[in-house]
């Protein structure tokens, strides 16, 4: 609003000077082209605007003033921050600028002109719009396939024609047109005329011996030079370009075409409007019966609806500026307040996002976590100031004697119960060891403290029995949904076997280890088509050789396990329920698949303990022996050891205050289900309570709210009281009075005579936004309640996108990488709260993991996918595209051809991030400047396997024309090609492996590059235009043609 209101007046001057008075300096300055723009003038006449923070925020208060009229100390000092921004800038982006200009050049310094064409017959697709397509960036570039009319399919431009403005006009049509580029150009070390195009200083093709290459890194380098200053003149200005208006010419009916999509968005200031998604037309019916008609283009937003009425100059619809590079972000929204989540027209019956655009109010509230079952004040009774709000007691669960630990602020209380007795029961010696005899056939060890090895359960006695091993090392394996049922496979020595005892045979139709490893067979089955299976036996693969698996069949051994029964363990009198409830007999068992024993280790252990659901941290035993008639009988006893499973001592970060109040002290004997503690929620001041609610969640929470949390209105009985669920500010609520609070509407609950409304926060939720909350749910002031996707421009100015530039020249790896669709399919499902989606392609299902951290999925259900398509909001790497690339075209054709197709795709998406860089601040560069660059970081390859007949190792990299050389030569005489995958680089390791290591070695790394050429004896050919500077010799124009070279085997042309 403050950018268009500014710019309206700018626009206004600029129309009155250049009518009534065309030679003032002002105006001549800013057009001229020398000093000055027009972001300037608008700083003179209208006002400077929204000004950026040091952070590059928009700060909310816009400078009013403009120069003419003077600045306050307020408005100098926030003019400040943009002037020292501008100041840095200029002497430190520069630099950056400048350096990465040096890079560029010192990578392609080389590449010159050096034939008039290279015969390719590739080239690469530009879709050609009449209405909007700029004609730029055709003029000047060789068509590499005829245009033909759609209708007649007349020939209209010619193979080989040099695009010229008169030449496009007989294109009135849309089509795709087929060009020559430097990127597929097929000249070695250089780049063909026609492949080239025009030098665009003469308009007329560029002439051999050119050196294109390095006024490729100037074109790219020096606009980031220059446009450093820009941030200096602006001060710190908000840069934002207006969107294009369109306005009513005409008052009347809007009608829509019934060809348009729309979608609904909205706006900052929240108002819902329509999104189109496809060209269509706009009409608006006048009063005199006249249609106006509107385009309407995808991303433009519409802001009437469709049979509504305008007025002349009402605004309609928006163009966005297309010049500005975006990305998809998330932004977690949180509470400001604490209370009680209501939804208002919110449709949350899709987990993924919202499908309705809605309210989700925060109902205020003093919100507190509170302990389970605690006793809880009622409404409408008064809470005096350090009285208890909610209080809980803790009981113990068994008697005996308290024991508790200070440890700083916190106490830890534990109890010993009385000693429970095992009636009956017997005990023996066995190897030395106490044995428990326990009913008739069961025989348990004592375990003492010392014994005790599993955490989460807590054992008295271990079963004693040899059922459940072997006496020499075995393997067990489980069957699926059998509960009690296991198989035994003996581990013998090989010599034990013989041709009785097992079999083995070689397979002839699956070749699958992990099909037949450790595979249990069942009689009745029929193996290799030939053998029956008689009893049970499991596979164990011997021998795989020539894709043949050699497989012995073992024999096995069924058991079934029985547990003894627990009605028999424990006679006892106190504690009852405890022992009852938590003691019995605990199987411990190993359920991986074919877990391996040694002799005499039993696969399942027995035990008599208390399962994990207890607090019993331990226990002490005691024995008695007792002689009657010569026969010695002995008792054994246990005294438990129970945690109490909180601790005493709790802070709480609300208004009230958690206090603990005991009543036992230290080694006091309690009894069961004694009291030994309060604990009370404590309130601050005097609280009178209007409303509770007690949500049993995790953790358990309590809403208070109070008389501040309500506010009413007084309605005459003339008036109607209002009946909407929710009332927002500034609705008229009587004859005279508007509201001053938004909130819930508790008229009708309260049945007061009033309009009553409890203050409420609302926070508008759009279509797409991923709840976190549920209606009715208590939530804290400062928790999230939702997640927003929004589309966020990435660069607002040239030297925050130079980095940008930087990193995809420099081919540097992001580190939260996006994942990408490595064949194309159909999206089957997803489950974007895990972060997984499922692609079914031709001939499987295909599942993606997402990081936890990005389960942001673009793809819809059903939605049709293809290679390399992005699944989440993550920056697309050039890295794994081109991997991608190259893994799905070798499914189809050569190394060669494979290597072309993603390469070339990889060249467009890079040609075309770095457009969007330049274009975002309005900034046009030939495309060929930027493919003479790409060409060069993307010409190499990375050696895979060692190749005996060349001598090449693995992760050696090359040239991509040498490597077919070298392959096409061992083709003829039948030996193994070498096996490579295409590589992208960085300018600087590109200049850094160039063939002239006199060029190399003036750039980076001189030593290591010097040493590395005399130890290979490599040699100097002096073809750049670089070495031949540093060594003094004159630049040797012309000589650098194809036909001075021909006996370089580097520099042949293949016929591929």
């Amino acid at each position: 609003m403050w950018y268009n209101t500014s710019d309206l007046l700018k626009n206004q001057l600029v129309d009155f000077l250049k009518t009534v008075d065309p030679l003032n300096p002002v105006y001549m300055m800013a057009f001229s082209g020398a000093r000055g723009n027009l972001s300037q003038v608008r700083q003179l006449v209208g006002m400077r605007g929204l000004m950026a923070d040091p952070n590059g925020q928009i700060i909310d208060l816009p400078i009013k003033a403009n120069f003419r009229e003077g600045l306050t100390i307020t408005d100098y000092v926030i003019s400040s921050y943009g002037a020292r921004k501008g100041i840095v800038d200029t002497a430190l982006k520069t630099a950056d600028s400048g350096y990465l200009t040096r890079r560029l050049v010192d990578v392609a310094q080389h590449v010159i002109i050096r034939e008039l064409d290279c015969k390719t017959k590739n080239g690469i697709r530009l879709n050609y719009k009449k209405e909007n397509s700029k004609i730029e960036k055709l003029i000047g570039r060789v068509t590499a396939k005829p245009i033909k009319s759609p209708k007649t399919n007349e020939i209209l431009i010619e193979e080989g024609t040099t695009l010229t403005a008169k030449e496009l006009t007989k294109l009135d049509f849309s089509t795709d047109i087929i060009l020559r580029s430097p990127l597929i150009c097929e000249s070695s070390h250089s780049i063909c005329q026609k492949c080239y195009g025009w030098n665009l200083a003469q308009n007329k093709l560029v002439e051999l011996a050119d050196a294109i290459g390095v006024i490729a890194a100037q074109s790219i380098g020096e606009p980031g030079t220059q446009l450093t200053m820009r941030t200096f003149h602006t001060g710190g200005v908000f840069t934002g370009e207006s969107s294009n208006q369109v306005r009513s010419g005409s008052s009347g009916r809007v009608l829509f075409d019934k060809n348009l999509k729309t979608t609904i968005a909205r706006t900052i200031y929240g108002e819902i409007i329509l999104k189109a998604e496809n060209n269509a037309q706009l009409f608006i019916l006048t009063e005199a019966h006249k249609l106006l008609v509107i385009k309407v283009t995808p991303e433009m937003l519409i802001f009437v609806r469709n049979q509504s009425e305008v007025t002349k100059g009402e605004l309609i619809a928006e163009i966005p500026s297309n010049n500005k590079q975006t990305t998809k972000e998330i932004k977690n929204v949180v509470s400001s307040v604490s209370g009680e989540v209501q939804f208002q027209n919110l449709n949350t019956a899709h987990i993924d996002s919202l499908t309705t655009n809605g309210l989700l109010w925060i109902a205020t509230g003093q919100v507190y976590d509170i302990y389970p079952n605690m006793s809880i004040k009622k409404t409408g009774q008064t809470v005096l100031k350090n009285n208890a709000f909610a209080q809980t007691k803790i009981l113990t669960p068994l008697s005996g004697f308290i024991k508790y630990t200070n440890r700083g602020e916190n106490l830890d209380i534990s109890l010993i119960s009385d000693f429970a007795l095992f009636s009956y029961n017997q005990l023996f010696k066995y190897q030395e060891k106490p044995v428990l005899k326990l009913s008739k056939n069961y025989l348990f060890t004592l375990v003492t403290n010392n014994e005790q090895k599993f955490q989460t359960h807590r054992t008295l006695a271990q079963l004693l029995t040899k059922k459940y091993n072997l006496p020499i090392p075995y393997q067990v394996f489980k069957p699926k949904k059998e509960k009690n049922n296991y198989i035994i496979k003996p581990v013998y020595p090989h010599s034990f076997f013989s041709s009785t005892s097992s079999l083995i045979f070689e397979t002839s139709t699956n070749l699958d280890e992990d099909f037949w490893d450790k595979k249990i067979l069942f009689p009745g089955e029929t193996v290799d088509e030939h053998i029956q299976i008689t009893q049970l036996c499991c596979c164990e693969i011997i021998k795989v050789e020539n894709l043949q698996l050699t497989i012995r069949l073992n024999p096995l051994t069924n058991f079934i396990v029985s547990l003894p029964s627990k009605t028999t363990i424990t006679n006892v009198k106190r504690n009852l329920d405890l022992f009852n409830n938590s003691l019995g007999f605990i199987t411990l068992e190993n359920n991986e698949k074919g877990t391996l024993y040694d002799a005499e280790e039993p696969f399942i252990s027995t035990y008599i303990g208390f399962n994990e659901n207890t607090n019993i941290v331990g226990f002490r035993s005691a024995k008695k022996i007792s002689k009657f008639n010569k026969l010695q009988q002995s008792f054994v006893s246990y005294a438990l050891i129970y945690q109490f499973p909180i601790t005493f001592n709790q802070s709480n970060q609300n208004l009230s205050q958690v206090t603990t109040n005991y009543f036992v002290n230290q080694n006091q004997y309690i009894e069961q289900y004694s009291v030994i503690a309060t604990i009370s929620n404590i309130v601050a001041q005097k609280m009178q309570i209007r409303n509770v609610k007690n949500l049993e969640q995790r953790p358990s929470r309590l809403l208070i709210s109070t008389e501040k949390n309500y506010k009413n209105y007084v309605v005459p009985p003339s008036s109607q009281i209002s009946t909407s669920k929710f009332i927002v500010i500034d609705d008229k609520v009587n004859r005279d009075e508007f509201a001053g609070y938004s909130g819930y509407n508790t008229s009708s609950l309260t049945n007061s005579s009033g309009l009553e409304i409890r203050i409420s926060v609302p926070f508008f939720i759009s279509i797409g936004t991923r709840i976190f909350v549920q209606h009715g749910s208590l939530v804290k002031k400062e928790e999230s309640l939702c997640q927003l996707l929004y589309n966020r421009v990435i660069s607002d100015d040239i030297i925050s996108g130079l980095p940008r530039v930087e990193k995809l020249f420099e081919a540097r790896i992001d580190k939260n990488k996006g994942v990408l669709i490595e064949n194309p399919g159909i999206v089957k499902s997803k489950q974007e709260d895990k972060g997984k989606i499922s692609i079914l392609e031709k001939q499987n299902l295909k599942t993606y993991n997402l990081n936890e951290q990005d389960t942001q999925i673009l793809l819809k259900k059903g939605e049709i996918v293809f290679v390399g398509q992005p699944i989440n909001v993550n920056m697309v790497n050039p890295h794994t595209v081109l991997s991608i690339y190259f893994k799905y075209y070798c499914s189809f054709y050569t190394a060669q051809r494979a290597t072309l197709l993603s390469v070339t795709n990889i060249q467009i998406l890079l040609l075309n991030l770095v457009q969007d860089v330049y274009q975002s601040q309005g900034v046009d560069i030939a495309d060929k400047h930027i493919e003479v660059i790409i060409r060069q970081i993307t010409s190499k390859v990375k050696v895979l396997r060692f190749n005996i007949d060349t001598f090449f190792i693995p992760t050696e990299f090359m040239e991509f024309d040498q490597v077919n050389y070298i392959n096409k030569s061992l083709k003829l005489v039948n030996k193994p090609l070498i096996e490579y995958q295409p590589i992208l680089l960085g300018i600087t390791k590109v200049s850094l492996m160039t063939e002239s290591f006199v060029s190399a070695a003036s750039f980076q790394e001189t030593t290591r590059i010097l040493a590395q050429a005399a130890v290979e004896g490599r040699i100097e050919w002096l073809r750049g235009l670089k070495e031949n500077v540093i060594l003094g010799r004159l630049i040797p124009a012309g000589t650098g043609f194809k036909s001075f070279n021909s006996t370089s085997l580097l520099n042949v042309r293949l016929n591929t």
